[in-house]
Formats: structure tokens, C-alpha cells, sequence
């Protein structure tokens, strides 16, 4: 017989999967509904789409076969502090009042983003939610995208930004905005082509959907 399996249900790797777990099991929802709703709390969501965008086609069909299975993006919202701010401990579990800051605020502001892309469809978007206490919400994000590789996160960055140009290098426009233009932002032309981000994103989809879905 050999050494029984060690398992600490606390570890990193034990509440990761449990988080991620718990936010893929979740309702799946429009975000055509959402967009509209407001709801205390903080939390971690994931993004799905299943329209026509050429790039995207791998990741559609997966959504397609098996709604919300993949997402394309993955954000959390989380409480802005200031410098030397102490949390208390009932702070932890504390569900927020204010909406300013929280996931329905971010989801909105996505959806505004996504509403105003020139080459994408809010009716082609669904979303996950999961409120929970803030601590936790870094540690989601971190799994899920680990776990799936979210393009927007993990190649074609910058579809968080509430403003473009500021602090960024060069102040040069977001691959994001390069992509799927329409936000008023500012920022100068990225050296890459839509075009030819368009074939990057397509052929990142294709290895990530090779190693994570195909069977």
C-alpha cells in the first residue's frame, strides 16, 4: 500500500478549485439583463461570447456547445482603499451597501464598453456572477484564469481600462481598442494592425482550445 494522499482542504489549490467551482456552476445570464440591474456586494465574474466575430469562432462554438463553458473574460470587483487603510475583521464578511465600486457597477461599465465596440454585439455576451467577501476575490480571479485562459485577459489586454493613454506606455491604444474600436479613449494607433491581431487571437484561441476542451 502506498501513502495515502495528503489533502489540506485550506491550501491555495483546494480554495482555488473550490471558487472556481462555485462561479462556473452559477447562473448564466444576458448580459442585456444585467446591464440594468444594480445589487450590493463585491465579487468575481466571468464574461461569455458566442457571436460571429471571425477571431473568435473557436471560442463561439464551444459557447455554443456547452453555454458559459469558456469564458472570454474574467474580472473581479473589489473595494478601493486608501493608503494605510487597516480592515477590521467584520469587515471581511461584510456585505457592501454602496453600489460604487461593486460587480454590478463593473459589469455595467463592461457593458458599456462592449455596447459601444463597433464590431461586437451585447446580444452575443452572457455573464456569471459570484458575490463574495473581497479577500477571496484575487484568488478567484488568479484560478479562473489559470484554468481557462480568458483571451481578453491573457493576450488581448486592455478591455478593463477605464481610461486609455494614461499611464500606459508610450500612451499608446489598448490591444482591446485596436481590435474592436468604438470607445472614445484616448491614446495613438498600437504598432499591430486589427488585422493582424485578428489571426494572433484566432490561432492563441485554437492552442488554448486544444489543450483545454478538445477531446
Amino acid at each position: 500500500m502506498k501513502q495515502p494522499e495528503f489533502f489540506n482542504p485550506l491550501s491555495f489549490t483546494a480554495l482555488s478549485e473550490s471558487l472556481e467551482r462555485a462561479l462556473m456552476r452559477s447562473e448564466l445570464y444576458p448580459m442585456t439583463t444585467v446591464q440594468d440591474e444594480s445589487f450590493p456586494g463585491y465579487g468575481i465574474y466571468a464574461l461569455f461570447y458566442q457571436g460571429d466575430f471571425p477571431a473568435y469562432h473557436r471560442l463561439s462554438e464551444q459557447n455554443r456547445k456547452n453555454p458559459g463553458s469558456w469564458p472570454i473574460y474574467i474580472g473581479v470587483s473589489s473595494p478601493k482603499t486608501q493608503k494605510g487603510t487597516q480592515w477590521k475583521a467584520e469587515d471581511v464578511d461584510n456585505i457592501q451597501t454602496n453600489l460604487k465600486g461593486g460587480l454590478s457597477e463593473r459589469v455595467k461599465h463592461h457593458a458599456k464598453s462592449i455596447s459601444e465596440a463597433t464590431n461586437l454585439d451585447i446580444n452575443d455576451f452572457q455573464c456569471k456572477l459570484l458575490t463574495l467577501s473581497f479577500i477571496w476575490a484575487p484568488v478567484a480571479e488568479s484560478a479562473m484564469i489559470a484554468a481557462y485562459e480568458p483571451i481578453w485577459n491573457s493576450y488581448l489586454r486592455g478591455f478593463g481600462n477605464h481610461s486609455q493613454g494614461k499611464g500606459r506606455d508610450n500612451g499608446k491604444q489598448t490591444l482591446w481598442d485596436t481590435l474592436h474600436p468604438g470607445r472614445k479613449m484616448n491614446g495613438i494607433k498600437n504598432s499591430k494592425s486589427a488585422d493582424d491581431l485578428a489571426k494572433e487571437v484566432e490561432q492563441v484561441l485554437e492552442i488554448t482550445w486544444i489543450q483545454k476542451f478538445r477531446q
